[in-house]
């Protein structure tokens, strides 16, 4: 009994040791969120239809995440659970709920404008319409991926590479075939300067994606400048993209993205007037097998064309463009 006192006696102290230390040269934050969402459907990404009762249902995210950061380098855990209020039994054994990781990455800094990190990690870039963490979705967006940074003052510079398989490496000994509905390897530089109140992001992404056929690789590529003007009481953003090359059916891809903003922040609340524009596909380029419809492929689409979700959120809307004149405001309550 004596020897058990003083070894847990002797682990407190080391424990305590190193946490004084921790806090002396880097800093531990540990957290959890606990996001419980009630939704009501009623005409939710289809038309209500007679005679079909409404939706009622109480989805809950939880997180729990902890972030080391010292002076060269940054360790980031994030967990999460993604289930329906009663999806499962009071007493189970097989829970149908989604449990993963989220998120699980290092970063290393070479210097104060250099660093690396590599892992699951969310990409999240300006206003999050083609890089998006999608957090209003329980179980939100994340990829497997290799970035290159750069931060200098007002200017900022990511390199990110990607490269996805399947199956598990007792087993792989031949082939890189990938049958995911997922990019088989991507590319992207993204690059970010500030003028004063004038702030320019400029994105080239390459993703490659398998042909079922005859597991050859197609690529596409996706180019954008975003400039955004903020002022005391104004901002004007602009958006345009383009996307060029073939899809994962190899058909040959030519589509745009053209969107402005204007905001106006009044004394209640701001006021946001503005219209997005993407292409789409008609019958007789359908026929000809070009795609001209813009895929905002890994973006958080529910923040741009309506909370219905009757356009890009899991619906391709027969890949018809869409126009979007829409006037909004928001507010704490």
């Amino acid at each position: 009994m004596k020897r058990s006192l003083k070894f847990g006696f002797i682990a407190i102290l080391i424990l305590s040791s190193v946490t004084t230390y921790a806090q002396q040269e880097s800093e531990l934050t540990m957290g959890a969120q606990v996001r419980p969402r009630a939704e009501f459907r009623n005409g939710f990404k289809t038309l209500t239809e007679e005679g079909k009762d409404a939706a009622f249902f109480i989805e809950q995210r939880t997180r729990l995440f902890a972030d080391y950061n010292a002076k060269k380098f940054r360790v980031h855990l994030n967990i999460q659970d993604v289930r329906i209020w009663g999806n499962v039994n009071q007493i189970y054994k097989d829970d149908a709920a989604l449990s993963n990781i989220y998120e699980a990455w290092g970063e290393y800094r070479f210097n104060s404008m250099w660093s690396t990190k590599m892992g699951r990690m969310a990409l999240d870039y300006d206003n999050a319409r083609f890089f998006g963490n999608l957090g209003w979705a329980a179980q939100g967006r994340s990829h497997d991926a290799f970035l290159i940074k750069y931060t200098k003052e007002e200017l900022k510079f990511d390199l990110g590479l990607a490269f996805n398989q399947t199956g598990f490496e007792p087993t792989k000994l031949s082939g890189t075939f990938y049958n995911r509905n997922n990019y088989k390897n991507m590319q992207f530089v993204w690059i970010n300067k500030s003028f004063g109140d004038l702030n320019v992001s400029a994105l080239a992404q390459n993703d490659g994606r398998q042909v079922q056929a005859d597991s050859t690789t197609a690529y596409r590529q996706t180019l954008a400048l975003i400039p955004t003007y903020k002022a005391e009481k104004i901002s004007v953003g602009a958006e345009l993209y383009y996307q060029m090359g073939q899809n994962a059916l190899d058909n040959d891809v030519s589509a745009y993205l053209l969107a402005v903003n204007f905001t106006y922040k009044t004394k209640l609340t701001p006021i946001t007037i503005g219209v997005d524009h993407t292409s789409g596909t008609g019958v007789d380029d359908a026929l000809k097998g070009e795609v001209k419809s813009f895929a905002p492929l890994y973006g958080t689409n529910h923040k741009f064309y309506g909370f219905m979700d009757y356009f890009y959120v899991g619906n391709g809307h027969a890949n018809a463009g869409l126009t979007d004149i829409y006037l909004k405001t928001k507010f704490k309550v």
